[in-house]
């Protein structure tokens, strides 16, 4: 598995196994950004494949492009086969106009969503506020989009796996001091918190021990 995420940093950052990339590489081809075999990997990251993850999880990602008038209008098409409201005097023109105006920037991906969701689960055409209410349902599965989001969970995953060999290292009476005082300082708190550390003053906590009486 270790060798999976280095193949893998290595082709989105080249340089990053080897300690030559740079200290904010950028990725220039989105389409070619996969982190799949890392968000499947079971094994840990070290300090360089971290800083690589992070570096990926904080790229902004790129906005999708409207749909279209075209693909617009196929939506709303099909919007249409739902019946209207008795109360509902807007003509088609203004309608269309209407819906365009909070709809038409929507991506491609999210306005065919909303047209096959609305037709299964809306009784009456659906107004441009519910409209919206079933497009924040949707999920974005370009590359980009996938790369950071697993980044992110990467990223987080080994951050907690690193507070859990912290943990059981206190409770071993391994930890010094001085590592102690070096952990995040959101770490510091948690382990304070569940009595890992002096609550009072972080101080390690030296495990007893019991002597018996020959």
């Amino acid at each position: 598995m270790a060798e999976q995420i280095g193949k893998a940093l290595a082709r989105i950052i080249p340089g990053v196994t080897d300690g030559t990339a740079s200290p904010a590489p950028l990725i220039v081809d989105w389409a070619s950004v996969d982190l799949t075999v890392l968000a499947t990997a079971v094994d840990r990251l070290d300090d360089q494949q971290l800083a690589a993850v992070d570096h990926i999880a904080g790229l902004p990602v790129p906005a999708l492009p409207p749909a279209g008038e075209d693909h617009f209008l196929k939506c709303m098409r099909t919007l249409r086969l739902l019946p209207g409201r008795g109360d509902d005097e807007l003509s088609g023109e203004l309608r269309l106009n209407l819906y365009r105006r909070h709809l038409g920037n929507l991506p491609r991906e999210a306005l065919s969503f909303l047209a096959e969701q609305a037709t299964l689960s809306c009784r009456w055409f659906p107004t441009p506020s519910e409209c919206l209410d079933i497009v924040k349902r949707w999920e974005r599965t370009d590359a980009a989009y996938h790369a950071v989001r697993n980044a992110r969970l990467i990223g987080t995953r080994e951050r907690q796996a690193r507070l859990d060999d912290a943990r059981r290292k206190l409770r071993a009476g391994e930890m010094s001091q001085q590592e102690a005082d070096a952990l995040p300082e959101r770490w510091r708190n948690i382990l304070m918190t569940e009595g890992e550390l002096n609550p009072r003053t972080g101080a390690v906590r030296r495990p007893q021990r019991c002597e018996l009486d020959d």
